[in-house]
């Protein structure tokens, strides 16, 4: 990372590390408790180092107020900020369990592979319930089920986000497989949507669990 003078005394990385480290397992217990149970703690720490490197470049000595304090202040609204945006960005995948006895997505409507010959019975089963979702979910689900060329595009920019600030010494984690938050991201919605959407996947899977 780049660093900035004040005062003579270069802001560096280095320095502040441990500070930032320090502070993200109780960002990350924050967000778990306000529903955003899919984050990780290699998540609020790259997140932590984005709010660093913001106050390192917006921080102005002259206000007299210490470095630190500053960058206390910034990563406190810069995580509040996106632990807010994550509540609503589901984690959810095709694995996640939805059922009070550990279902899985897949145990409860069919996998959503291409129709082929010998599971066609399987593809039947999977239309007869998703068509029980509002139009919105249904596509959320499909889109989970049969993610397009889209979907993994992004999931490879995500790689390319992560190898770069890992580079920098910033550790960040990458999902290993298609998320429920990147469908999400595919569809345009909204936080309220995503929460509805994802109630009613929850819910259909209660009534066929029974």
């Amino acid at each position: 990372m780049t660093t900035q003078i004040v005062n003579q005394h270069p802001i560096r990385w280095k320095d502040w590390e441990k500070v930032v480290a320090k502070a993200a397992p109780r960002y990350l217990r924050r967000a778990h408790a306000a529903g955003a149970r899919s984050v990780l703690l290699e998540d609020v720490r790259s997140e932590l180092a984005v709010a660093w490197c913001i106050a390192r470049d917006k921080f102005d000595p002259s206000l007299g107020v210490p470095f630190g304090a500053y960058l206390q202040r910034g990563m406190q609204n810069h995580i509040n900020a996106w632990i807010d945006k994550q509540i609503g960005h589901v984690g959810m995948d095709i694995d996640d369990d939805l059922g009070e006895d550990g279902a899985s997505f897949h145990d409860i409507i069919a996998d959503g592979a291409p129709l082929q010959d010998e599971t066609f019975g399987d593809r039947q089963e999977f239309e007869h319930n998703v068509a029980r979702l509002s139009p919105d979910a249904q596509t959320f689900v499909r889109l989970l089920a049969d993610p397009p060329l889209a979907l993994y595009e992004e999931m490879t920019a995500i790689q390319a986000r992560s190898d770069h600030a890992n580079a920098q010494g910033i550790r960040s984690g990458v999902p290993g497989h298609i998320t429920g938050s990147l469908v999400f991201d595919l569809m345009g919605c909204e936080r309220t949507d995503r929460n509805r959407i994802y109630g009613e996947v929850k819910g259909l899977a209660r009534q066929i669990l029974g």
